[in-house]
């Protein structure tokens, strides 16, 4: 299996960051961390078993996460998103990084987020809650 390649940034939309190959995931919840209390962006990138690209990020402005699983099992481009199951659709949307999210999008407990990025570092497939 291939390694992960880490990106974040953190502050304002959109930010300067960095990356690092083979991160561990003391590195990897650090930088996630920092990510969750401020505002910024996380991808933990790597190849599947086909050499194809599959991607977990969040997305974090004033306490509202927007997790996303990217992957191409077939060559085609599918994104997959946490599903907040208590907002409706009256709710108001929520901005992160100047774009409007529906809030059945939206998680708001980092928690749920670093237990999302813990299963796909150490199971290297999209998490089960992500799966829906």
């Amino acid at each position: 299996m291939s390694s992960f390649n880490l990106s974040w940034f953190v502050g304002p939309f959109p930010g300067s960051g960095r990356n690092i190959d083979d991160p561990s995931w003391t590195i990897v919840a650090e930088k996630l961390a920092s990510v969750l209390q401020n505002a910024g962006c996380l991808q933990l990138e790597k190849e599947d078993e086909n050499e194809m690209p599959q991607l977990l990020e969040v997305r974090s402005e004033n306490r509202a996460y927007l997790v996303t699983f990217g992957h191409a099992p077939s060559g085609d481009w599918q994104v997959l998103g946490y599903k907040n199951a208590e907002a409706t659709e009256m709710d108001e949307p929520v901005e992160i990084g100047n774009t409007k999210w529906n809030r059945k999008c939206i998680c708001y407990d980092p928690q749920v987020v670093i237990s999302l990025f813990a299963e796909y570092f150490e199971t290297q497939t999209v998490p089960a809650k992500l799966r829906r």
